[in-house]
């Protein structure tokens, strides 16, 4: 094997253990943890001990006819050094230990805050994307094409003015929204994959009423609110888009909803009649906040 083939053996061989660090951070912190518990078992027998051994010199320091407080503090200094070399190990390890968990706390934490990054600034490109499409084809051709399109056949022919450059729509035909799409990347159902849920109608849309109330609640007290904490309230699984996104004070809508009395959706409409025990939910998120806070 060449010198080559071992240095990429080693590349990515590191690559992994950088990949992985904060598990194996983790799980040596926590065996460490248990050793250092275990340890300071083992090494309490022989402080016992040494305790003892410091009592009987005690003793016969009180059996002379003038003990003086240096020779009280001979002793008292012996002890205290036999103990710490006793529970040294314990101490060291434990702090090891500790610096592990802090470790890869703090790997984490910095991942954590990368990809909050990224997704701030790839849901600021897809904004700014989206704003010069609705400036060349108009706001409701570009909402609707973020949304999604029915049949091919029904878009709107798009063709381009040979001298002015101007983008220009075909007058005979419109873009006709397939409403199965119509939602947003964070939309979720409420059934019974959701622990909020029950097998009441009626109780489900009183369960979700207030849940949109109490988000409200919430939400002034707070001035913020994650997407991940209304997933919670619904006993929905959370989402790493769930943990930067979601509301806050001054930048869109100031109230959270969650698409309940959506009028143009049947099936939305059902629900709130009393026909459907389960919705298809779509929050009215103001995009990533986690910069903004």
């Amino acid at each position: 094997m060449n010198m080559n083939a071992i240095t990429r053996i080693g590349g990515k061989a590191l690559l992994k253990i950088r990949k992985h660090s904060p598990e194996i951070l983790l799980v040596t912190g926590i065996v460490g943890v248990i050793g250092t518990v275990v340890l300071a078992c083992k090494e309490t027998k022989k402080a016992e001990e040494i305790i003892e051994e410091a009592h009987e010199e005690l003793d016969k320091i009180d059996l002379k006819v003038k003990p003086t407080a240096a020779d009280h503090f001979k002793v008292y200094a012996r002890t205290g050094g036999r103990l710490v070399r006793a529970y040294a190990p314990a101490v060291a390890l434990g702090s090891i230990s500790i610096g592990c968990l802090v470790g890869s706390h703090h790997i984490l934490n910095k991942r954590y805050l990368g990809t909050a990054a990224a997704y701030t600034l790839l849901d600021d490109s897809f904004k700014r994307y989206r704003a010069k499409v609705a400036q060349q084809l108009g706001d409701e051709v570009e909402k609707n094409l973020y949304l999604g399109m029915g049949e091919k056949d029904d878009i709107q022919e798009i063709t381009t003015d040979k001298d002015t450059g101007e983008v220009l729509l075909s007058p005979t035909k419109g873009v006709i929204v397939n409403p199965s799409l119509n939602v947003s990347p964070y939309a979720i159902f409420f059934d019974e994959s959701c622990r909020a849920w029950e097998k009441n109608a009626e109780f489900n849309k009183l369960t979700l009423t207030s849940l949109q109330n109490y988000a409200n609640d919430r939400f002034n007290a707070q001035g913020h609110l994650f997407l991940n904490e209304v997933y919670d309230m619904l006993g929905a699984p959370r989402t790493q888009a769930g943990s930067v996104v979601g509301w806050i004070k001054g930048v869109g809508d100031d109230y959270v909803d969650f698409g309940i009395y959506n009028a143009f959706s049947e099936k939305a409409r059902d629900f709130v009649n009393g026909y459907e025990r389960s919705i298809l939910l779509d929050f009215n998120v103001d995009g990533v906040i986690w910069d903004k806070i």
